[in-house]
This record gives C-alpha cells, sequence and structure tokens, in this order.
C-alpha cells in the first residue's frame, strides 16, 4: 500500500529529513577541535584494523573513509529513496 503523500513527500520521508537537518545543525555548532578530532577518528577506523593490510592512507578517499566508518558502525545514511 503507498504511503499518503504532501508535496511529493511521505510523511517518513519528512521525518528522515528533518531528523537529519537536526543532526547536522548540531554537528555545525561544535567546537572545531572536537570535529577534528572527529575526522581523525574516522580516518584511523578506515585505514586501521581489518583494513591497514591493504590501505594506504595517503592514497584513502574522504568518500571511502565515510562509508567504512558508517558500514561498521551501523550509522543510518541518507535515504533519498524511501
Amino acid at each position: 500500500m503507498r504511503q499518503p503523500t504532501v508535496h511529493g513527500y511521505t510523511a517518513r520521508m519528512h521525518a528522515h529529513q528533518a531528523k537529519r537537518q537536526a543532526i547536522q545543525w548540531l554537528a555545525h555548532r561544535l567546537p572545531a577541535s572536537l570535529r577534528y578530532f572527529a575526522a581523525v577518528d574516522i580516518i584511523a577506523h578506515a585505514s586501521g584494523g581489518k583494513y591497514e593490510k591493504n590501505t594506504n592512507v595517503c592514497d584513502l578517499l574522504a568518500m571511502e573513509a565515510l562509508k567504512r566508518f558508517g558500514d561498521d558502525k551501523h550509522v543510518e545514511e541518507d535515504r533519498r529513496d524511501d
């Protein structure tokens, strides 16, 4: 059964977008030092452990590091096709 839409968005899509915007709003207001060390943590995760043998840190792309971190930590990604 198809969900009712309002201006092309389902209520579920709107709730997901609102949640994502709230998280992004909060993240932009965190101190720069905290955001910096969070980025270091993501890069360290994406280049160590099970990835250590086949990852050259200098060749690791930011999007690949985010994907590895998100997949391993079960972070919900932006699902635009809900």
